[in-house]
């Protein structure tokens, strides 16, 4: 029923296949905005952790921290399929980050 999914993205991610698969596909089904959140601070898409479906759907990766969290529900909208997105330096620096 929500219009925002938040993937948490650690070492783990990839292979929770019973569970993350299923919400990550479901959430992709009813075209929600869909932010990967890096629980290593990762800025941008990490393909080693973050699960398969989410590549190149449009969906912004920013690092954990609530500021950015907060920046990306607050101004991100899903961008064009095949590409996925992340926040310049200058994003960061303004929060304070």
């Amino acid at each position: 029923m929500s219009g925002t999914y938040i993937m948490l993205i650690g070492k783990a991610t990839r292979s929770k296949h019973k569970y993350v698969r299923w919400e990550a596909e479901f959430a992709i089904e009813k075209k929600c905005r869909v932010i990967g959140v890096n629980l290593d601070y990762s800025r941008r898409v990490d393909v080693e952790r973050a699960y398969q479906s989410s590549a190149d759907i449009g969906a912004v990766f920013v690092s954990y921290s609530p500021k950015i969290i907060a920046y990306a529900l607050e101004h991100f909208q899903m961008g064009e399929t095949g590409k996925n997105y992340h926040y310049p330096k200058t994003v960061y620096a303004k929060l304070g980050l």
